[in-house]
């Protein structure tokens, strides 16, 4: 408040200045008695309205701290801006208008910025919303919910609710089809938020009184456009379609679909190889780089590791020699692995029985590799480890080696640095390989595979726990000895389409292609178009084309699989009486009768093809291991 100057003693009058300052000040500070804005109460201790209803007009108002409290049936504090300002802004004084908290003029909250923007709605229309978090770091742009309760059921909600009553806080029924809600995403092009992907809520039949069906749909925006499109559904009965809005069953697949477990029992060589002998006449381990554009290979002739680049990805014949990086930590490097982002680099060797870690200053450049003087010793559990693999998320290794016949499981207390590895458990091979030479695992770590030289061949394990050695159990064998009769490494393309094998008798790559696919579905299930490229069980009620090798069988509801050994019966697992495999065969008592094809080409090595030519001549077409397709014509009586 402003001083007013007085004066008491007769005969001393003010002055006109000191008149015109008390009249200014008076201006400054009036209080007029009209509509009840300040109730009684006081700022800063002064008085302010006493108990008569006035407005008080203030330019700056200076608080230490402040409160307000009523004891009223009717607002407590309520703030009218009849210009085109905000209606409310709390800033920091020392940074005004870096993170504020603001109302504006149309009730529009808006933390971390001084307007509010505009976003997408769910028709993609860019509009300014209810209540917005806008910042520049993680910190004062993110929002968060948490509940404080001693309770089972009482956790923080967000709830998104919709009414068709035009009226706030009134209800009417909404229909169905109605969306009652969405989460969105959405990305800047430059201009303006586009949305990239949606989840959204609606009504999925008629609803009631306590009666609301409800479904969930998630969409992505495809490359190249600019509004999100269903890919998935779940309905109010719990189906589940992709790329259908309409879906029958548990699971409804619709389009072509692959199931992928890779299975390199079935692989076949691809006549495809590269020979490494003009770098490395004992070759021992192979890697590629993600892309299939780098193929990594160590030795024990060089004690090195050398890089190709490949013209074609995941081609090997197109490899063509690049550069060689020198491993003087070990004089018999074995197994090799590289980090994801090719930045870290790992070979195990023999003659120290340590596993050794390297830094690649470019990514996947053997040449810029450098020794992190950071190494682990094996030797209390394998004297001559061979094969080396990481889980992708750098806390397990994985050894192998002839000695023990074991693979070695170690945990890492440090992501990738293998200096704080301890052992934790083995699991032994020795049943199927007595030279286990390198090891290798799929991207989920539910399936192992164990090259050995003993057998020349793969082996392959479950896990039934996911990159837990000790739950690992044999399956089969894969024999590679028609490539080489040495075989030191293997590596698994990641998408599990792919093997390579390198041997030390030919030092060369061997290349093959892998069945990707040994799965059951135990539901009623459908599905549009699956790509099987291995074993497809199916148990219950299926419906849909289902694609082997290329040609489409219609399964409508059959058990799938020619080759089989299971027993006659109903049980998960076993084969009912009379049941058709597929439109080509089905079961009788004890024997399988087979219901000739089309005329088709056999496509995978051992393939075979009946084609029922005219009324007594059956033909019979084999894909032999050499790729050739031989027939023969049976004359029936």
């Amino acid at each position: 408040m402003s001083t007013i100057v007085l004066r008491s003693v007769k005969g001393s009058p003010l002055t006109n200045t000191e008149v015109d300052t008390n009249f200014s000040n008076l201006n400054t500070d009036k209080v007029e008695k009209t509509a009840a804005a300040i109730t009684g109460g006081t700022i800063n201790g002064t008085s302010v309205g006493a108990t008569t209803a006035s407005t008080g007009a203030f330019t700056s108002l200076t608080a230490t701290s402040g409160v307000v409290s009523a004891n009223s049936s009717t607002d407590a504090l309520r703030i009218t801006q009849i210009g085109a300002g905000n209606a409310l802004v709390v800033e920091d004084s020392t940074n005004p208008d870096s993170t504020p908290f603001l109302v504006d003029t149309n009730g529009r909250v808006v933390f971390g910025n001084t307007v509010s923007i505009n976003f997408p709605d769910t028709q993609g229309t860019q509009r300014t919303i209810a209540t917005e978090v806008l910042g520049n770091t993680y910190a004062n742009s993110s929002s968060g919910i948490a509940s404080f309760i001693n309770s089972s059921n009482s956790g923080a909600a967000l709830t998104l609710a919709q009414s068709r009553n035009t009226t706030v806080g009134s209800h009417t029924i909404v229909n169905s089809n109605d969306a009652v809600g969405a989460i969105q995403f959405a990305g800047s092009d430059g201009t303006a938020f586009i949305r990239a992907a949606r989840i959204e809520a609606e009504v999925d039949g008629t609803p009631g009184t306590n009666d609301m069906p409800g479904r969930l749909l998630f969409s992505t925006t495809a490359d190249g456009a600019s509004t999100p499109t269903e890919r998935v559904r779940i309905t109010s009965a719990g189906k589940t379609g992709f790329a259908t809005s309409a879906p029958a069953a548990t699971v409804h697949v619709a389009g072509d679909t692959i199931l992928s477990n890779v299975n390199v029992i079935g692989a076949s060589y691809d006549s495809v190889f590269f020979s490494v002998a003009g770098e490395e006449l004992t070759a021992h381990s192979i890697f590629f780089s993600p892309d299939g554009l780098k193929m990594y290979v160590s030795g024990t002739t060089g004690d090195d590791v050398n890089e190709y680049n490949l013209s074609t990805a995941w081609v090997v014949s197109s490899a063509v020699y690049s550069t060689t990086f020198s491993v003087s930590q070990d004089g018999t490097p074995q197994g090799l692995y590289f980090r994801a982002d090719g930045l870290k680099m790992y070979v195990v060797g023999a003659t120290n029985d340590s596993v050794f870690q390297y830094t690649l200053s470019t990514p996947w450049s053997v040449a810029t590799a450098s020794y992190d003087s950071i190494s682990f010793s094996v030797a209390g559990q394998e004297t001559t480890p061979t094969g080396i693999f990481f889980k992708p998320n750098g806390l397990s290794m994985y050894v192998t080696g002839s000695t023990g016949d074991s693979v070695y499981q170690y945990t890492l207390s440090t992501a990738w640095n293998v200096s704080t590895a301890t052992f934790l458990q083995s699991f032994s091979v020795s049943g199927q390989e007595l030279t286990s030479a390198d090891l290798s695992f799929t991207g989920d770590g539910s399936r192992m595979f164990v090259l050995g030289t003993t057998g020349d061949d793969v082996n392959v394990y479950n896990l039934t726990t996911p990159w837990d050695v000790s739950t690992a159990a044999f399956v089969n064998s894969f024999s590679v000895s028609g490539q080489d009769t040495s075989p030191v490494g293997i590596y698994i393309k990641p998408d599990g389409t792919k093997m390579y094998m390198v041997g030390s008798t030919n030092d060369a790559v061997y290349q093959y292609t892998v069945p990707s696919i040994d799965i059951q579905l135990t539901g009623p299930t459908s599905v549009a178009a699956l790509d099987v490229q291995q074993d497809l069980n199916v148990y219950g009620s299926t419906t849909g084309f289902f694609r082997n090798n290329g040609f489409r069988e219609n399964i409508g509801g059959q058990y799938f699989n020619l080759v089989s050994q299971a027993d006659i019966g109903t049980a998960p697992n076993e084969v009912p009486l009379n049941q058709y495999l597929g439109d080509m065969a089905y079961m009788n008592s004890e024997s399988v009768v087979i219901q000739p094809q089309a005329s088709v080409t056999p496509n995978g090595i051992g393939d075979m093809v009946f084609e029922l030519t005219s009324n007594t001549s059956l033909l019979i077409k084999v894909k032999g291991s050499d790729g050739t397709v031989r027939s023969v014509t049976l004359t029936l009586a």
